[in-house]
């Protein structure tokens, strides 16, 4: 057996074992509903590596196994695609060098093929000591952080013999959303003949589903699977608060200091008084014709927000894409209404009522501004944030894109208040518009105040990527004509500015930051 040497070094490992929990990449989004581009032809099937066999001993297929007639010796066995137990010790590889474990063994065992012990990480350190390889047999590893510095090897796809050709799909590495997290000093490590199986995020705070995140100065995977869970999908912003509404005619003058939010009412939110024109250049009636007064023309509508970017970044060794903005609260209030015209006496004559004669109310105070969403979640296999990555005979696939959330509508405006109700020479409230060409003593009804302008709709978010490989700055991959990506569809964006949709997300086999 080729001896592999491991640097000192000191690692922390959150690592147990045991049957995972089913991490297949699901096809359908949050609701169970099919996602736009899934395909059911299987997706994630796995082409790559020997063919799968039960669990029974040795399969049927296998043509390793110890050689007959042989005596255990010293000599060297290395842990290869045949899995022959060529120096009888019992297994493929070195018994007292290599380090075995099973989901069925203990960590306090010796590690040895009869003896297994029960976690990567309890393997580890004692591979740290005799310089050897951890041997996994069939079986799930729940495995969230591997943190061991220098030089390693994992190698899985044994059956329980721990003898013949090991098969990939045996042995999986189930991981959380994060992904398996690789690190250490001068790392160079290899996994093989595994699965590596990511979960699907729980929320869309944290939308964004890994396999594998890498800080490393070398990693080779050697037939591997990499199955992250697919991206969550994003959320959708709140819409904004719905403006205030005007005062009406006969209760503007009764409130002094009146406020849209705060904001001292605009002067062409006002209602004009009997006689007068208003704010936005609508004649009232006159003193002589009694024209009715004028609605107040609504407010101008605020600016919708910014839709998402695509294009990802590095944050916390985490991929996060630029948000959205919100929309804009800076619409204008809406105008008041024009005043009614005064009795055909004039307002000297009726001045002890005038104040009160057929004012137009005043416009209502423009909505707040909806929130920007979210984007949708990626699908990302490998992340890799330094170092050099190998890849041979290996399936990259990433799951789906999530789906970007809608913008949050903009607040409607507050509606206009109501004209004031005009009142007569001697005290008497008008019943209706109709008594005035009757009623001398009856001023015309002013104009209605006009609604104040809604807010903008905030950003939309973008659509999630299915991709490969991530490279960081200055990380590099080299892959080999066996080795196949199999990626799901992108996500949508979602709906946002003027009405439109933000940028969908992008399939990538591998992308460079």
């Amino acid at each position: 057996m080729r001896t592999l040497g491991l640097f000192p070094l000191c690692f922390t490992l959150l690592v147990g074992c045991g049957g995972g929990a089913d991490s297949t990449p699901s096809t359908a989004n949050d609701s169970g509903v099919p996602k736009p581009g899934a395909d059911d032809s299987g997706l994630f099937g796995d082409t790559g590596g020997p063919p799968a066999s039960t669990d029974s001993g040795i399969a049927s297929s296998d043509t390793g196994g110890s050689v007959p007639g042989c005596t255990p010796t010293s000599a060297s066995d290395d842990l290869d695609d045949d899995g022959i137990d060529s120096n009888c010790d019992g297994a493929d590889g070195k018994v007292g060098f290599d380090v075995y474990v099973s989901p069925m063994g203990l960590d306090t065992n010796e590690g040895s093929p009869s003896a297994p012990k029960a976690t990567i990480a309890a393997a580890l350190m004692k591979a740290r000591v005799t310089g050897g390889a951890v041997v996994l047999s069939s079986g799930d590893y729940e495995l969230t952080a591997l943190e061991a510095s220098g030089k390693w090897r994992i190698v899985g796809g044994y059956d329980k013999s721990f003898v013949g050709k090991p098969v990939r799909s045996r042995t999986g590495l189930t991981v959380p959303a994060t992904g398996l997290l690789i690190s250490g000093t001068a790392v160079d490590g290899t996994l093989a003949h595994l699965q590596i199986m990511g979960a699907s995020p729980s929320s869309a705070d944290e939308p964004t589903a890994y396999a594998i995140r890498a800080k490393v100065e070398r990693i080779r995977l050697d037939d591997v699977t990499v199955r992250p869970g697919d991206g969550h999908d994003g959320k959708d912003g709140t819409p904004g608060e719905p403006g205030i509404a005007g005062l009406g005619g006969n209760e503007q003058y009764s409130k002094t200091g009146w406020t849209c939010d705060g904001t001292a009412a605009a002067d062409n939110q006002k209602g004009a008084g009997p006689g007068q024109a208003s704010s936005d250049g609508k004649a009232s009636g006159s003193v002589i014709e009694r024209k009715p007064g004028q609605d107040g023309s609504a407010g101008i509508a605020a600016a919708d927000g910014a839709d998402a970017s695509k294009s990802p970044k590095l944050v916390d060794d985490l991929l996060a894409w630029n948000k959205g903005t919100g929309g804009g609260s800076n619409g204008t209030p809406g105008f008041g209404g024009a005043g009614g015209a005064a009795t055909k006496w004039g307002l000297g004559w009726g001045g002890s009522y005038g104040y009160m004669d057929g004012h137009g109310g005043w416009g209502g105070c423009p909505g707040k501004g909806g929130h920007a969403a979210t984007s949708g979640g990626s699908s990302v296999a490998v992340l890799l944030i330094s170092g050099e990555l190998t890849l041979t005979r290996s399936s990259i696939e990433a799951g789906f894109g999530g789906i970007g959330g809608a913008g949050g509508a903009g607040g409607k405006g507050g509606t206009g208040g109501v004209a004031g109700t005009p009142i007569d020479q001697v005290g008497v409230t008008c019943s209706s518009a109709s008594d005035a060409p009757t009623d001398t003593n009856c001023g015309r009804w002013a104009g209605a105040g006009g609604a104040g302008g809604a807010g903008g709709r905030g950003g939309g978010g973008a659509g999630g990527w299915s991709v490969g490989i991530v490279k960081v700055g200055t990380a590099t991959s080299t892959i080999d004509t066996a080795t196949t990506f199999k990626l799901g569809a992108a996500g949508s964006g979602g709906l946002g500015k003027s009405g439109g949709y933000a940028p969908s997300g992008e399939k990538r086999t591998e992308l460079s930051l």
